[in-house]
């Protein structure tokens, strides 16, 4: 029976072979314009990386779109390596540092393509060098930031192998410029400038400590080589495990350098002072870090006035820093009021990395004799260093 159309109903429409228009999503629309504005924008002039000095690309040269979408080959890249502790309580160093080695890098020419590659040393320092030689683009290498963190003997020569100036360390420095981390050297001249400043405080001696995770086996080895070779001093050197240097009791007179880490350093000063002894403690710069002020004043505010024979105060005096610097500290110094004038070693190496990587000439602050000159630095509770003297 055919089919009826009843009152009130209508047929329905004939199927039509015409397609509804699809709506393009507004990205799809918008690319070829923006593409095309890009390619427009781009410079003629500009040489991609790998292109013949005097070679040009762009307009005048390739194809425009082959220039904007060049990239430079990752072998191009030349990273700076960062050995400096990322974990447990010296991270705060490790940060600084790497924020150090970011601005020098930013001032540097683009074309040199530097790259930070920063590796945690807080745990095991050889194998963190390891990792950073197992980059065969690897350009030079800034850290450790302290000798406890020294690499292995063999990792180090690898170190060497990168160039002369191109494996720098903060505490690596001597009056005539940078010394190689694993010299004796730069160790001779900070115990003989200890020496001097702890002299002219009126000290008979010096004994040197370094505690129990101050000597790792590349360090001790350091400081064995700088025993053997001598060191020019005005007062006599006594080093730790002599008779003549108690683990504690230290002698009238003497004054103490410590060569190890900052909360180490803050145990040993505690037990001095509420043992009621008031010797000079001289602290490696990279020993008097935030963790020795924070250790030191809560040990301090902890234990009773009667304890130390003094208002907890009083318990700072004859507390003393060394720090480098050269004639470019006091506009440093100028320019970041506070900053802890140990950091300025730190920059300063970071920048000349960067220069050295890159290839540019840089002011190099240790060029020529007597360049450098360590300063000595009085701390106080509230975390300042003092100019010794003020």
């Amino acid at each position: 029976m055919p089919n009826q159309v009843g009152a009130g109903c209508r047929r329905p429409a004939a199927p039509t072979t015409r397609r509804p228009l699809r709506r393009l999503p507004l990205w799809r629309l918008l690319l070829w314009p923006a593409l095309t504005l890009a390619l427009t924008l781009l410079p003629a002039g500009c040489v991609a990386p790998g292109t013949a000095p005097g070679a040009e690309t762009g307009a005048a040269g390739r194809d425009p779109l082959l220039t904007w979408l060049d990239l430079r080959p990752v072998s191009a890249l030349q990273p700076i390596g960062l050995l400096a502790p990322f974990e447990g309580l010296e991270r705060r160093q490790g940060y600084d540092a790497l924020d150090a080695l970011r601005r020098a890098i930013a001032d540097s020419p683009p074309t040199a393509a530097l790259l930070p590659l920063a590796l945690d040393s807080s745990r095991d320092p050889t194998r963190a060098a390891q990792k950073l030689l197992l980059d065969p683009n690897l350009a030079a290498v800034l850290g450790p930031l302290a000798p406890h963190a020294l690499p292995a003997p063999a990792d180090a020569a690898a170190l060497h192998a990168l160039g002369a100036g191109r494996w720098l360390a903060p505490f690596a420095l001597t009056p005539a410029g940078w010394a190689a981390p694993d010299d004796p050297a730069w160790l001779q001249a900070l115990i003989s400038g200890a020496a001097e400043a702890a002299a002219g405080q009126g000290a008979t001696q010096l004994l040197l400590a370094t505690g129990e995770s101050g000597a790792t086996a590349s360090f001790a080895a350091l400081l064995t080589q700088a025993q053997r070779e001598g060191i020019a001093a005005p007062i006599p050197i006594v080093w730790e495990g002599d008779p003549a240097s108690p683990a504690l009791e230290l002698p009238p007179g003497s004054a103490l350098l410590w060569l190890g880490n900052g909360a180490v350093a803050a145990e040993r000063a505690a037990a001095l002072r509420l043992a009621g002894q008031p010797n000079a403690l001289w602290l490696a710069p990279w020993a008097a870090d935030a963790l020795f002020f924070e250790h030191l004043g809560a040990a301090l505010a902890d234990a009773p006035d009667a304890a130390t024979g003094a208002a907890a105060s009083d318990a700072w005096q004859g507390l003393y820093t060394l720090a480098w610097q050269d004639a470019g500290f006091d506009t440093w110094a100028a320019e970041r009021p506070g900053a802890a004038p140990e950091r300025y070693a730190q920059e300063v190496a970071a920048a000349q990395l960067a220069a050295t990587v890159a290839n540019v000439a840089a002011a190099d602050p240790s060029a020529g004799a007597a360049a450098w000159r360590l300063v000595a630095w009085q701390l106080t509770a509230q975390g300042e260093r003092l100019p010794l003297g003020d």
